[in-house]
């Protein structure tokens, strides 16, 4: 009697699943929290060499954007580029 070669171990019938996708990684903020400014606060140093209406406009721009948290240069070059867009 011949000897036969053990069988392979059962698979389940039908498609298999793909492999589970890698966790991503941790979220980490854009902007180190020592170099952060707030909205308001970014607004108030704007406040200073700004007509207040451009200001405002410019902190309802941001909020509804959801820009809460950013450096003062970052804010600085969005309100230069804000005030540059057409009425």
């Amino acid at each position: 009697m011949a000897k036969t070669p053990p069988l392979p171990a059962a698979q389940p019938a039908g498609p298999t699943a793909p492999p589970p996708a890698p966790a991503p990684p941790p979220s980490t903020p854009a902007v180190p929290a020592r170099f952060a400014t707030s909205l308001e606060e970014a607004c108030r140093a704007l406040s200073r060499r700004h007509a207040p209406e451009a200001v405002s406009a410019f902190y309802g721009v941001e909020k509804r954007a959801g820009r809460l948290r950013d450096t003062e240069a970052a804010y600085g070059a969005r309100f230069d580029a804000f005030m540059q867009t057409p009425a």
